[in-house]
C-alpha cells in the first residue's frame, strides 16, 4: 500500500514498531481496482465492462438528501447485480458496477435490469431524480485506467 513500516530499538529499553500509511483516496483505489482488472484481463486476452450512473440533481454532498439517493441507489445495483465477482463502486456523485468477463452486450442487459430497479426506487421520491447511464468495455472503448476514469467523470 506504499506505505512504509519501521522499528527502533534500544538495548535493555525496549522496541518500538512504527509504520504510515498514506491518505488513499476512493478514486485511487477505484483506479487501482480497475488497473488490476485490466492486468487480468490482458493476461486471459479476456474483457470487462463498467456501468455506470451519475446523478445529475442531486444536492451537494453534506445534505441528507444526496447521502439517501447514492445509497438507495448503491442499494439498488447492489441488489441486481447476480454474480459473485461483480464489484459496485462510488465516485462523487456516480455509483457503478465493474463487471469482470462481461462483453458490452451483456453489459447493456445488466444496465437495463439496474434502471428499472432505480426507476422503482425513486418513483416514491417527491423529485423527479435524474441520472445519465454509461458502459465502458475493456479493451475496446478505452487503452487504460485513466481513460476508463475519464469517461466515467464526463
Amino acid at each position: 500500500h506504499k506505505g512504509d513500516i519501521w522499528v527502533k530499538s534500544e538495548l535493555n529499553k525496549g522496541t518500538s514498531f512504527y509504520f504510515s500509511l498514506p491518505k488513499v483516496s476512493y478514486n485511487d483505489i477505484l483506479k487501482e481496482y480497475i488497473s488490476r482488472e485490466i492486468k487480468e484481463v490482458r493476461k486471459k486476452k479476456g474483457y470487462f465492462s463498467v456501468v455506470a450512473f451519475k446523478f445529475e440533481n442531486v444536492p451537494e454532498e453534506s445534505n441528507q438528501e444526496h447521502n439517501k439517493i447514492l445509497k438507495d441507489a448503491e442499494r439498488a445495483v447492489k441488489e441486481t447485480l447476480r454474480r459473485k465477482g461483480d464489484v459496485v463502486f462510488k465516485m462523487g456523485k456516480t455509483i457503478g458496477a465493474i463487471l469482470p468477463d462481461t462483453e458490452k452486450r451483456s453489459a447493456i442487459m445488466v444496465l437495463a435490469r439496474i434502471k428499472e430497479k432505480l426507476r422503482q426506487i425513486f418513483e416514491s421520491y417527491e423529485k423527479k431524480i435524474i441520472f445519465n447511464d454509461i458502459v465502458i468495455t475493456y479493451p475496446g472503448e478505452a487503452k487504460n485506467e485513466n481513460e476508463i476514469i475519464n469517461k466515467l467523470r464526463r
